[in-house]
């Protein structure tokens, strides 16, 4: 009866609690020259929501009327394996280090992310109608992993 609302709500605590860029008070000081060499753990909160958000039964367009909508979001480390992700809104995002292992893209917005890799998408189930991805990995998955980008079929999109 509420699940919509309560997907919202957990999308949007995502979004308010791992914000990307990271929100800074007017105090604070930006040490641009300092990057982290190792990629920080997620919280275990955002960690937690995400791995609700893809085991759900439904997806967009297969149940679902709304995408997940997680953009301008850090999502560095997080483990996404076999997530439902089919149209989520993921624009500007920070996906430094996610495991895709297996996750459905089919559809999603993935316009400006942040730190993704070659490697990372090659390791989904589709990327079949992503929208703005990069150039450049766009080129190099038609020439390595072209079945990504194909319709996928109904064996490989399981209804749970």
């Amino acid at each position: 009866m509420y699940y919509w609302q309560i997907i919202e709500v957990l999308t949007a605590y995502v979004r308010e609690n791992a914000p990307w860029p990271h929100k800074t008070k007017k105090n604070d000081k930006k040490d641009s020259d300092q990057l982290p060499v190792d990629i920080p753990e997620p919280p275990a909160d955002i960690q937690a929501i995400l791995s609700v958000l893809g085991r759900r039964r439904l997806a967009y367009l297969k149940g679902e009327d709304h995408r997940l909508v997680l953009y301008k979001t850090n999502l560095q480390k997080i483990t996404t394996r076999e997530a439902k992700l089919q149209g989520a809104h993921l624009g500007e995002a920070k996906l430094q280090g996610v495991y895709l292992g297996k996750a459905n893209l089919e559809g999603a917005d993935m316009q400006g992310v942040e730190e993704l890799t070659f490697e990372q998408l090659c390791t989904t189930q589709t990327l079949y109608k992503v929208k703005g991805l990069n150039p450049e990995l766009l080129v190099k998955i038609k020439e390595k992993c072209p079945h990504l980008l194909e319709k996928p079929t109904r064996k490989q999109t399981p209804d749970f």
